[in-house]
């Protein structure tokens, strides 16, 4: 995180969070193919708030590498079902939010 004060008062903050998260496995069964990737996920903020303003900008991005590695992985069980729980992240998003203060 940093944060720039200027002359006048103003406040500029960014802020970034990186998460990191190992290879693993996804199956209830531990089977070949059911390893997902390590994977590195970037959400980043940059906020504005004029002096003595109730107000303040902040833009965002989360997931800014876009990263889409499943959380889960479709497995066979021993009788043959199968068993499908695959679920992704939130693909990259982007914005600006406006807050007030009373």
């Amino acid at each position: 995180m940093f944060i720039v004060c200027r002359p006048n008062g103003d406040s500029i903050v960014g802020a970034a969070n990186l998460r990191y998260q190992a290879s693993r496995n996804n199956s209830i069964t531990f089977t070949q193919g059911s390893t997902t990737p390590a994977t590195t996920l970037l959400d980043m903020t940059l906020s504005y708030r004029p002096h003595g303003a109730k107000w303040d900008l902040t833009a965002f991005v989360n997931n800014a590498t876009n990263v889409q590695t499943p959380t889960g992985a479709p497995t066979t069980g021993k009788n043959g079902l199968a068993i499908n729980f695959v679920t992704f992240p939130e693909p990259r998003t982007a914005g600006v939010r406006a807050n007030y203060y009373f």
